[in-house]
């Protein structure tokens, strides 16, 4: 979260990544702020590289994609379902 404050809770259901494949998550916060617009990015840090594996934009000023687009400060979000990445496989890790 861009907030240091804002309390996130996810759950991804599996640690494995099939391309191709739709990620269950759940997600649950209640809002410091009101959103307007958001993004998400994330990245992994990889023995010391830095790779990002994913970024979007969720909300726009006029252009809300999901129903948590324009809910204001205090308010509770939840999801649960399917997401889909779109991307490559994630580089697997050598424990060598």
């Amino acid at each position: 979260s861009a907030d240091p404050l804002q309390d996130i809770a996810l759950s991804v259901d599996s640690c494995r990544y099939v391309a191709g494949k739709d990620v269950t998550i759940r997600l649950a916060t209640v809002l410091r702020h009101a959103i307007n617009e958001l993004s998400v990015d994330f990245s992994l840090n990889l023995n010391g590289q830095i790779v990002p594996l994913y970024s979007k934009q969720l909300c726009e000023q006029n252009n809300p994609q999901f129903q948590f687009c324009g809910k204001k400060k205090g308010e509770y979000i939840y999801y649960s379902g399917p997401v889909s990445l779109n991307m490559e496989d994630i580089p697997e890790v050598n424990s060598s």
